[in-house]
């Protein structure tokens, strides 16, 4: 007749007492009886859960877990991987048994977000005709560069745009550290508007140019 947890817990609940460093356990010399006692092998109360093994030590005992389980229930429970917060740059933890995967954010990949997927630093400069022949096309070419200034992140360390303006003459609408926030980009693009005058697409060009060189040459 061998005991278990159970026998063991309903036996030694009758009111056998045990130190706090020791384990009621439960023997059997013979097979119509049973035996009481207390033991320094904390071991033999079954204290570990789930496939572990018990180490007695001197005073307590350690559980040597089956991977998956949380050695600080006794194995008890599922160990909690998203407790060492192993995901990056603002990712997601999802808890699974043994495993965890990561949701991440914006332009981040990777199984723990690790990867950066931004496609800058890139300055992109904008030249607009705004000549009367392209008068109906000017709010398209504001539309779109609204759509995609949207849709990138404005700064240094990303997308840094500017918008040069041309007919007759060309104008620096704003240059490509004017502005940090996209917001602000729209709001200067929705003053732009059509004006009766020659188109010089060579003066704008090598405005652009220009912005472009001071640009490089302040980094």
């Amino acid at each position: 007749m061998l005991h278990n947890e159970q026998s063991r817990e309903h036996y030694c609940g009758l009111g056998h007492t045990c130190t706090a460093t020791q384990a009621c356990y439960l023997s059997t010399p013979c097979p119509a009886h049973y035996h009481l006692g207390c033991t320094d092998n904390q071991c033999l109360s079954f204290p570990c859960h789930n496939g572990a093994t018990c180490e007695d030590t001197s005073t307590s005992y350690n559980c040597l877990c089956v991977p998956g389980w949380d050695p600080a229930t006794d194995c008890a429970t599922d160990f909690n991987e998203c407790q060492v917060v192993p995901c990056l740059n603002g990712g997601s933890c999802n808890n699974l048994f043994n495993d965890f995967t990561c949701d991440c954010t914006g332009r981040y990949e990777g199984s723990v977000c690790e990867k950066d997927c931004r496609p800058g630093p890139v300055d992109i400069v904008f030249v607009v005709d705004t000549s009367d022949s392209l008068q109906k096309g000017v709010n398209k070419s504001v539309d779109f560069i609204n759509e995609f200034i949207s849709k990138v992140s404005i700064g240094p360390n990303d997308f840094q745009i500017g918008v040069i303006t041309y007919n007759f003459d060309s104008t620096v609408l704003f240059d490509l550290d004017d502005y940090t926030s996209a917001s602000d980009m729209s709001s200067a693009m929705n003053t732009l508007k059509g004006e009766k005058a020659a188109t010089y697409t060579a003066t704008a060009l090598r405005q652009a140019r220009e912005v472009n060189l001071i640009s490089k040459e302040s980094v």
